[in-house]
């Protein structure tokens, strides 16, 4: 990182001209080059445990980082993020990395690997790490199973995961040839079917043929960790107490199948129901009905939260553990707190915007057109505050741009409440479409912004800031060290670009750490010297300094797919081999950058097949160059090559040749004698 570079710079520029002048001969030279090298390296340190894997395109890893594959080294296909862009009925906003950063979900479509049962459909994978290496396990249903299934989301802990079989298809699991049929793979890999009714029926013709009436296809809402809650909605009439036709909220647990939308006072609906809402354990769930907003409390009691007399209601969520649920009402946010059974008004300006919400339900972060503070913002404009359960503090005026991204209007701080395709979250979530990411406790948020809201000229471009509302401090976190802004830099560039599939909106990515010392990002822009690709890179920043996930060389744009909670893993997607068992060069695959990591089983360099010349290759490219500690580093100049050897070789060989093109080249540059 260029921070701690800086403390380095000068010292490692000085032992460099030390040795010039103590040594002679190229060979020696050569040698003071790598010590050079080596005292640039961000990060190195011979306090590092894992000193022996920051090696090669490590060895530019801040924070004692090493990459290592996730995915194997031949994928025979491309690997998208999280459970891929399938089955939208199946999707909710989850991680596709557990907290530990030793399991990671990923998709191959039309392919997968070899030997792993795969279908030419959708194949969702579970990468697993071991001391040995990383392995992938199939959690799709196998070819025999189903011809054609699409993965849906998982919950937290990733044994349950949502799956759509088309039953045209064909395989085992295809009860019926005219529809969709949703499953919930258990972690003894067997699937089961979830939308089984407990409602007889004589003339039983929706294929599962069970005697009861079943919906093949109902919309996944939230699977709880465990799997005890796996809550979904129905057009279908699933129970006895509910309508016919009418669309409501269903919660499959251990003990049977249990109707959410269930009104106060144990009253069945007799209109249509919309899930809200839920808790990370599924026992707080919330609804909405004629215009009213619910929560059901552990499939025991409803009570009402907000009556829809009072004007249209948006669902802001519930908090992870399900003590506060947030919603907006005639342009006016409240807080419902489940343990004071009371409703708390957050700011009543009748025209704010819900940004987000922090997990545990202390912050909520907003925008409003009005002056809530006496000569803080501006009347009119988009101006940015905070709730921290007490009162209102003003951070700054925003663009209007911010709400709704103009390049992408499905991303923007204006997405909380509404949501993706207008569906609300399934909880206060760092879903992909909403631009801004809070610690647990709500203390410290990033955000995207068009605005320049520092010294920073970001010439219209998006930038990341960060907001400490203890301090009150603001900083750009994605400002570089280029006079201005060229191009935007964005927590997950979700659309996708030049023909490679991005992050999957309703992924979770954790680009703020939970202690809110790290940010991970994308940029477009060349923030620090190495990045000289001129394509999208991740990013990190830490206390003030910036350093590169990626390696800024690729040639192909690189993507970040997911970061554990505590920063420490950050899995991203590259098309550059980055350890010796890699990739085919040029083939994406998503690595992971450890900290602390590395692996003893990936280093050796990867024999490849080869014959005749091709067994030569091409020569290596210069390697990376650590971040310089200052703009500027001064040195007697390049090691002059060596040129005189080809002269007595024979005029047919290919590679004295190119020996012979290679000094031309340096003679013209002044380099070679």
């Amino acid at each position: 990182m260029i921070g701690i570079v800086q403390g380095r710079s000068a010292k490692g520029t000085s032992a460099m001209g030390n040795v010039a002048k103590a040594v002679s001969g190229v060979f020696l030279a050569l040698v003071a080059a790598a010590v050079f090298a080596a005292l640039l390296a961000p990060g190195a340190s011979a306090a590092c445990s894992n000193e022996a894997f920051r090696n090669g395109a490590s060895a530019q890893l801040p924070d004692c980082r090493a990459y290592e594959l996730v995915t194997p080294p031949k994928v025979n296909g491309f690997p998208e993020d999280g459970t891929g862009s399938g089955a939208e009925s199946l999707k909710f906003s989850s991680p596709p990395v557990t907290q530990d950063g030793n399991s990671y979900l990923w998709t191959v479509n039309a392919t997968g690997l070899p030997g792993t049962g795969s279908s030419g459909f959708a194949n969702l994978y579970q990468a697993r790490r071991s001391a040995g290496g990383w392995t992938s396990l199939l959690l799709s249903p196998k070819a025999f199973e189903s011809e054609g299934s699409n993965p849906g989301s998982a919950s937290r802990d990733q044994a349950y995961a949502s799956i759509e079989v088309e039953g045209f298809r064909g395989g085992n699991l295809a009860f019926c040839l005219s529809c969709s049929i949703t499953y919930v793979r258990y972690p003894d890999g067997s699937f089961h079917f979830l939308g089984e009714g407990t409602v007889p029926t004589g003339s039983d013709s929706d294929g599962f043929e069970n005697g009861f009436i079943d919906d093949p296809h109902p919309s996944v809402r939230w699977i709880a960790p465990g799997g005890g809650h796996q809550i979904f909605t129905s057009t279908v009439q699933l129970m006895a107490a509910v309508p016919v036709d009418f669309s409501q909220v269903y919660d499959r647990t251990p003990s049977g199948l249990e109707l959410v939308s269930m009104l106060p006072g144990e009253a069945p609906p007799v209109t249509a129901s919309s899930f809200a809402g839920s808790s990370v354990n599924g026992e707080t769930v919330l609804f909405m009905n004629e215009g009213n907003l619910y929560a059901r409390l552990d499939n025991a009691e409803t009570i009402e939260l907000a009556s829809g007399a009072g004007g249209e209601i948006l669902p802001g969520g519930v908090s992870e553990q399900g003590s506060k649920a947030f919603f907006v009402q005639s342009g006016n946010i409240y807080c419902y707190d489940f343990q004071a059974e009371e409703v708390i008004s957050v700011a009543t300006p009748g025209n704010a915007t819900l940004a987000v919400v922090s997990p545990d339900g202390s912050h909520a972060y907003f925008v409003s057109e009005t002056e809530l503070i006496p000569g803080e913002g501006a009347a009119g404009f988009p101006n940015f505050y905070v709730w921290d359960g007490t009162s209102v503090q003003f951070i700054d005026t925003l663009s209007f741009s911010d709400l709704a991204h103009p390049n992408f209007p499905a991303s923007g701080l204006g997405y909380w409440t509404p949501g993706f395709e207008a569906r609300p979250a399934a909880l206060n979530a760092n879903r992909l479409e909403d631009t801004a990411r809070t610690t647990p406790d709500g203390s410290v948020i990033v955000f995207e912004s068009y605005e320049q809201l520092t010294s920073y000229p970001n010439e219209g471009h998006i930038e990341i800031y960060r907001y400490d509302s203890t301090s009150g401090e603001l900083a750009c976190v994605s400002c570089g060290q280029s006079p201005a802004a060229s191009a935007d830099s964005e927590f997950v560039h979700v659309p996708t670009e030049f023909g490679i599939p991005r992050a999957y909106p309703m992924n979770e990515v954790a680009n703020l750490s939970e202690d809110g010392e790290r940010v991970v990002f994308e940029s477009l822009d060349a923030l620090l010297p190495q990045d000289v690709n001129g394509t999208r890179d991740v990013y990190q920043w830490e206390a003030g300094s910036l350093g590169l996930i990626s390696t800024g060389q690729s040639p192909q744009p690189s993507g970040l797919y997911a970061v554990t909670p505590s920063g420490d893993d950050i899995f991203f997607l590259t098309g550059e081999k980055l350890v010796g068992q890699g990739q085919e060069a040029g083939k994406f695959a998503v690595y992971d950058a450890r900290v602390n990591g590395g692996l003893a089983s990936q280093q050796a360099v990867q024999q490849l097949d080869c014959i005749g010349e091709a067994c030569q290759g091409e020569p290596a490219g210069q390697p990376a160059l650590a971040t310089p500690g200052s703009a500027v580093t001064k040195g007697k100049g390049n090691v002059r090559p060596r040129c005189r050897h080809h002269r007595k070789a024979k005029k047919v060989n290919g590679a004295n040749r190119k020996q012979k093109k290679r000094c031309r080249h340096a003679r013209r540059r002044g380099a070679g004698k």
